[in-house]
């Protein structure tokens, strides 16, 4: 497409402009990073969006090198390419979302790129960051936002359970079920789900108590576990009565949600609670609970057993009754603040927890100015800062008590928060647990998530026989349905010489649905798929599969017949079998 030049007075006014500020985690982008593609954005400034002619994502390999490959066909002009790198540079490789782009022109005016991404970017939005589009680059910014948290967690937390499945060459499957980042590990008879680090083994009602408070409150109790004194409210008539009776202070929770999820802590009277209640959770059904001092405590759970002990040690900062609360951030708590002035969901968090301080907006902030020396909670008590205590900050009766709950409902990971009077004291002499979390976070583990998550993964993976020496495979013949319609592969003697190999086996065609649909299906111990060469371009083959790619012809011709379908066969470990007859593979 043609390039409209600025006139030389608006080229030098629009460079004076700031670069833009990424409203996510990661570096601002800074006036070089624009600089560096100045030139070729302003051509484009005034120039029709540039054309994405195909964007895939694939979870596994494709027919380049590399996993989990974001590949886009561009019809553009060099000058676009060159800006499409720089605008890709600063909104995919600075927050840390992808890789830098590699670039293959194909000729007619199509370049071909790739990178690295975050497994679950949806194609359509890594689409509007390619296009070029000015009107739509702040649109593009906020989108982002999620996308970075969720990437953030995946590349801290739960990606490395697919990283050492790739480490010990198990076949895996990320899927996305919501916004929870999940995994199948194996295929076929092998097949085993895990959400975050859940496995599908867990009863739903340990479920249930790690994702709703009342449910998990009510559950501890009948097994004879301490919680704190309180009560599940029906109505704002109700809440008030029974607060007013179990006193104050107290915390008000909402029921769903876990891992400290929307919980107000420090509430003083009744006029603070009702506001609370009416301006953070709209809800009727609300957990108020009394306040108890003493030691916090996080503790790590692993197939059932005790793992780890944290203490859990919340952000605080200290007033010098000079700053206002929103410059001790600055000064003593850098990134919470950064997150909290770009985040919703921080902003939230952090309100949350100054309520008790008189805080109600994010302006309130700049107004209030602690005594000296008062000191803020302004986090969640669980996170990155807690601090590793020894195993016997747990009474021994008390982690017993725990692991047996666990070990009723399916040996889960979880991570649980108690208070206790002191470390090492029971839990029956004023102390209860607050939360279970399940499934919980992993990030807090820090050196000991990698030994954590492989010991989880061995352990889900033990209760399927046969599944660590195979490797989570089982046996996958690859067929061409183009070459069924030509008659050059007989696909009824085909399907029949399977079978009879395989009586439990599943024939199928790769859709566009993927691989996911196919081989999950825990009955099949042997997989015949038949694709096309536009469909593995579609979404790539998963990492490992080892796949026989069967054939009837030449090698050479059939491979430059279907590149896409031969290259992507081998980078899965796989190989090309020409065979005669279907009764001759072996």
């Amino acid at each position: 497409m043609d390039a409209v030049l600025l006139p030389p007075d608006e080229v030098q006014q629009a460079d004076t402009v700031p670069g833009p500020v990424l409203p996510f985690p990661g570096e601002f982008v800074r006036r070089s990073h624009r600089e560096r593609a100045s030139h070729t954005a302003l051509l484009l400034q005034r120039s029709p969006v540039m054309r994405v002619s195909r964007i895939v994502v694939h979870q596994g390999v494709s027919f380049t090198p590399g996993t989990d490959l974001m590949h886009a066909w561009l019809s553009a002009s060099e000058s676009e390419i060159e800006a499409v790198t720089a605008q890709w540079h600063r909104l995919i490789v600075e927050p840390n979302l992808g890789e830098p782009l590699t670039l293959e022109p194909e000729g007619d005016g199509i370049t071909h790129v790739y990178a690295g991404v975050y497994p679950f970017f949806s194609p359509a939005l890594l689409s509007r960051v390619l296009a070029l589009n000015p009107e739509d680059t702040d649109r593009v910014q906020r989108r982002l936002l999620p996308i970075a948290h969720d990437s953030y967690v995946y590349t801290v937390g739960y990606g490395l359970y697919r990283r050492l499945a790739d480490y010990r060459r198990w076949v895996s499957l990320p899927v996305l079920l919501g916004r929870f980042q999940s995994l199948y590990l194996g295929i076929g008879r092998h097949c085993r789900l895990i959400s975050m680090n859940l496995d599908q083994s867990v009863s739903g009602i340990l479920t249930l108590a790690g994702t709703n408070k009342a449910f998990g409150r009510d559950l501890l109790k009948t097994s004879g576990i301490p919680v704190a004194p309180g009560f599940l409210s029906l109505n704002k008539e109700d809440l008030l009565e029974r607060a007013e009776s179990l006193g104050y202070p107290v915390a008000l929770k909402a029921v769903s949600g876990g891992n400290s999820e929307s919980v107000i802590l420090g509430i003083q009277n009744a006029a603070d609670l009702a506001v609370a209640a009416e301006q953070f959770f709209r809800s009727d059904f609300l957990l108020v609970e009394r306040m108890l001092e003493g030691v916090e405590l996080r503790l790590h759970f692993i197939g059932g057993k005790l793992f780890r002990v944290f203490r859990a040690n919340p952000r605080v900062i200290t007033g010098d009754g000079v700053s206002t609360i929103d410059e001790l951030l600055q000064r003593d708590q850098p990134e919470l603040h950064r997150r909290a002035h770009r985040l919703l969901i921080q902003q939230q968090r952090l309100l949350q927890q100054l309520w008790g301080y008189g805080i109600r907006s994010m302006a309130d902030l700049s107004r209030v100015i602690p005594e000296a020396g008062a000191r803020l909670r302004v986090s969640a008590a669980a996170g990155e800062q807690m601090e590793k205590a020894p195993l016997e900050a747990l009474h021994p009766a008390d982690r017993e008590a725990l692991e047996r709950l666990l070990e009723r409902f399916g040996e889960p990971s979880a991570g649980i928060d108690v208070i206790l009077r002191d470390e090492g004291a029971p839990l029956s002499e004023g102390g209860a647990v607050l939360e279970i979390n399940s499934p919980c976070g992993v990030t807090y583990l820090r050196g000991d998530q990698p030994a954590a998550a492989d010991h989880e993964l061995v352990g889900f993976v033990e209760m399927v026989p046969g599944f660590i020496e195979q490797e989570g495979k089982v046996p996958v013949w690859l067929a061409m349905t183009e070459e069924a319609d030509r008659g050059t592969l007989a696909r009824a003697e085909l399907e029949s010489a399977f079978l009879q190999r395989w009586p439990e086996g599943r024939i199928g065609t790769l859709s566009s649905d993927g691989w996911l649909p196919l081989l999950t299906d825990q009955r099949a111990e042997a997989f015949l798929i038949w694709l096309t060469e536009d469909g593995v371009r579609e979404h790539g083959m998963p990492s490992h599969l080892e796949p026989r790619l069967i054939f009837a012809g030449d090698e050479a011709l059939f491979s430059k017949r279907y590149p896409i379908v031969s290259r992507t066969t081998l980078n899965a470990e796989g190989k090309l079998q020409p065979v005669s007859s279907p009764l001759d593979i072996q």
